[in-house]
């Protein structure tokens, strides 16, 4: 695996110089050939003699001289910026990382002071080369436009060809910026994809056709010459059109596509991988925002994990959706189940705070599966005690029913319990059942908000459980929940009628029944 990201890393290098050395002879084509093609149609020249006349001002001076001028100028500014850029790649030396990182972000902008150099260079050249022979008319009509239509297209086309070599550099990229900053927003010049398909079509399209244009109006007849040139003109359309399109596919509409599909397995719920930042353009910032997303709600999503265990998040889910955050209370109908363990305070005299800790989260982690499988809602933990919902509210249309399922299979779970962790000497518990109308809210400040449920079936559910002590079984409920239980569990469950009892709080006895 590391011998084959090895060799694509040398591959992409290779690549990357290959391009490099390249581009000095696709722009000096495009040069020779836009050039050549506006002196025609410019100055009605249709032979080589008379381009050569109409350029040297009829002084048949070394027009080669001004073509070999414009190769070095060529090629000693574009080996020097590539450079550093070799040197790392091929020695990995880190005294070159910040250079290259510059040269990349910054490509840009090298590109466009480089052709404005060139483009100075050139004319004053030219006209240091031809100055005893120079005809002002000429130049300004003729040659000077010339020379800048053919550096503006190579400008044109170096965009879109520097733009598609980078794009194949995705592993030097990674060893470049490293994992955290392969995935933000680069600083550097920024070019927007209008701008850069602008460049494309005036490369491609505009300036080639002008030119067919101006030649086909301007000369009276098409000759051999005239046609050569002709073909050379729409042969460099062409390749720079391909050139273009290939550019359009990797550096927009591959990026696009993955970003879709990556956006496609957010909305499923799942994170996908951060999306590699290569330049500075609006993909790029579109990439930006997605992984600062992600990151956003992978942070969300651990917070909710970690505090989905101290408070419910079945409560929070329904005050998110319903928007229901201020102080007020409402009434609903809900049953409170209250349990606790019997002689936890002898128990927790003889064990240290770290095995009481522990013992309680074993027994939390088996008695509250209940709650949660039969739609109830942890309120609150108190000590060894649990206080759990069921509302339609959040989310149990059955309250009644999914409430006393909830203490059978607590019942059950113990006993599982006391088998896995015989050495706790088979731990007993107490549950109360009642059902009723009582307040729902958000208790507190705007600062600081608890929700919970408050009322006499709170308090009378709290009530029951305490008389599970004194009748003698593990789980009371109220009168109400027997009533209103369904004939399914009546008929499946078996209950002991209690004698009434006396309770705090209230005038009348309770009627409770014991579940057998």
């Amino acid at each position: 695996m590391f011998k084959k990201h090895e060799l694509t890393l040398g591959g992409e290098r290779k690549t990357l110089t290959t391009n490099i050395l390249t581009l000095p002879f696709l722009l000096l084509g495009v040069d020779n050939i836009f050039f050549m093609a506006a002196i025609i149609g410019l100055a009605r020249v249709s032979t080589g003699l008379e381009f050569k006349s109409y350029v040297t001002f009829g002084t048949g001076g070394p027009f080669s001289q001004y073509v070999l001028f414009g190769v070095m100028f060529m090629y000693i500014p574009i080996l020097a910026w590539y450079f550093p850029i070799y040197r790392w790649l091929t020695t990995g030396d880190d005294k070159y990382k910040q250079k290259v990182a510059d040269r990349l972000n910054y490509v840009h902008t090298a590109l466009k002071n480089f052709f404005f150099m060139y483009a100075s260079a050139k004319i004053v050249h030219y006209l240091i080369l031809f100055r005893k022979g120079i005809i002002w008319q000429n130049f300004f009509t003729g040659v000077l436009p010339a020379i800048l239509i053919a550096i503006a297209s190579q400008y044109f086309i170096s965009l879109i060809y520097l733009d598609l070599a980078l794009s194949g550099t995705k592993l030097i990229r990674r060893k470049l910026y490293g994992v955290e900053e392969l995935y933000r927003l680069k600083q550097g010049t920024r070019l927007t994809i209008t701008f850069k398909i602008f460049c494309l079509l005036f490369a491609a399209a505009v300036i080639p056709l002008a030119l067919f244009l101006i030649i086909m109006y301007r000369l009276d007849s098409i000759n051999d010459f005239v046609r050569m040139n002709l073909k050379y003109v729409v042969m460099m359309a062409g390749i720079v059109t391909i050139h273009g399109l290939t550019f359009l596919t990797s550096s927009i509409q591959r990026p696009l596509n993955a970003l879709i599909d990556k956006m496609e397995v957010l909305a499923k719920g799942e994170f996908p991988d951060k999306s590699s930042i290569l330049y500075t353009d609006e993909i790029a910032s579109l990439k930006a925002n997605f992984n600062i997303m992600v990151d956003e709600l992978k942070e969300k999503e651990e917070l909710r994990d970690t505090f989905g265990k101290y408070v419910s998040i079945e409560i929070a889910k329904q005050l998110v959706e319903s928007k229901n955050i201020d102080l007020g209370g409402q009434q609903i109908k809900a049953s409170i189940l209250f349990s606790d363990i019997r002689n936890f305070t002898a128990m927790s005299e003889k064990a240290s705070a770290k095995e009481i800790v522990e013992f309680l989260n074993r027994y939390f982690s088996y008695i509250t599966r209940p709650i949660m499988a039969n739609h109830g809602v942890i309120n609150k933990f108190i000590g060894d005690a649990v206080m759990a919902i069921y509302t339609p509210f959040l989310g149990s249309e059955s309250y009644v029913d999914d409430a006393m399922r909830t203490v059978v299979g607590m019942r059950r779970q113990l006993e599982q319990f006391n088998l896995d962790f015989p050495q706790y000497d088979s731990v007993k518990f107490g549950a109360g059942l009642h059902t009723g109308t009582l307040v729902a809210g958000n208790i507190g400040t705007e600062e600081r908000l608890e929700y919970t449920v408050i009322g006499d079936t709170v308090n009378v559910a709290s009530r029951i459980e305490s008389q599970t002590r004194n009748l003698g079984t593990d789980i009371l409920v109220s009168e109400t929940i027997f009533e209103e239980l369904s004939l399914e569990l009546k008929k499946e469950l078996s209950f002991r009628k209690c004698k009434p009892v006396k309770v705090k709080g209230k005038g009348k006895p309770l009627v409770l029944y014991a579940l057998c």
